[in-house]
This record gives structure tokens, C-alpha cells and sequence, in this order.
């Protein structure tokens, strides 16, 4: 999810330069991936909740599912299927 809404960005690519070693003792340590410039705090927590070191902590697909269509998936419902349009500066094609 983190890789959609940074439209593309390579999570944690700081630390890849210092190898696994370095991203494994940061993730270790509690470090998450910050929040995409065009993600809402709900979208946001929920992600974080994905992240969770505690397996029994993550939703399960069903809740996120539900949880991605209480929240908002509005670009689908705004544009019809093979338009190309603009969602907050980028251009994108349902």
C-alpha cells in the first residue's frame, strides 16, 4: 500500500545503501516508513496496523478490504473506467 500512494518510491531506501544488516536492526527497533505525502491519517494507521511486528495485530484481508472502502477510495468513483485524469498533481488512468 505504502508503494502505491508514494506513487512508486522504494520504502526504506536510505537504509539499502548500508545493506540488510542496517534496515533489519532499524525495523528491529520499532522504525516504520513515513507517511506518503497524499495519504490521510486514517490511511496512514491503517497501514501502520499492516506493519504490526505482532501477527495477531494485522487486519485480516476482509477488515482491510472494509476498512480501505470506509475510508475513501474516491478515484475510482470519480473518473470512469479507461479515463486518464489528475489526483493531486499526478495524472493517473483508471
Amino acid at each position: 500500500m505504502w508503494e502505491i500512494w508514494s506513487f512508486g518510491a522504494v520504502p526504506w531506501a536510505e537504509y539499502l545503501q548500508s545493506g540488510v544488516a542496517g534496515l533489519l536492526l532499524q525495523l528491529k527497533s520499532g522504525a516504520v516508513l513515513d507517511r506518503p505525502v497524499h495519504v490521510s491519517e486514517d490511511l496512514y494507521v491503517l497501514m501502520r496496523r499492516c506493519w504490526s511486528l505482532n501477527p495477531e495485530d494485522r487486519p485480516e484481508f476482509q477488515e482491510l478490504v472494509d476498512e480501505l472502502d470506509a475510508i475513501y477510495i474516491v478515484i475510482p468513483h470519480l473518473m470512469k473506467a479507461g479515463q486518464e485524469g489528475n489526483y493531486n498533481g499526478h495524472n493517473l488512468t483508471i
